[in-house]
């Protein structure tokens, strides 16, 4: 709760696009669920492998930890990550 109740420090780069490409289902309070598809914000990345998203893309929330590498990939642009949905 901690993690996520924090403020992003001063002069921090705006958060990276990120495009979902497998679901992924919460089972904990601290995790968010997202659909294949979703586009989310990525504020962190977490030396365990999660990710920090706000699903509003907006630093409005709803935010959650997802496992990165598992159904998350940074979109370099829109045509790139539908790319790599259809591959996945």
């Amino acid at each position: 709760r901690e993690l996520m109740a924090r403020e992003a420090p001063a002069g921090r780069p705006r958060p990276r696009v990120a495009f979902v490409v497998k679901p992924f289902v919460a089972t904990e309070e601290w995790q968010i669920s997202v659909a294949a598809g979703e586009t989310v914000a990525v504020l962190d990345k977490l030396d365990d492998g999660y990710w920090l998203v706000d699903k509003s893309l907006r630093g409005r929330g709803p935010f959650g930890l997802v496992p990165g590498l598992a159904c998350c990939w940074t979109a370099l642009n829109a045509a790139a990550a539908a790319a790599a949905a259809a591959a996945a």
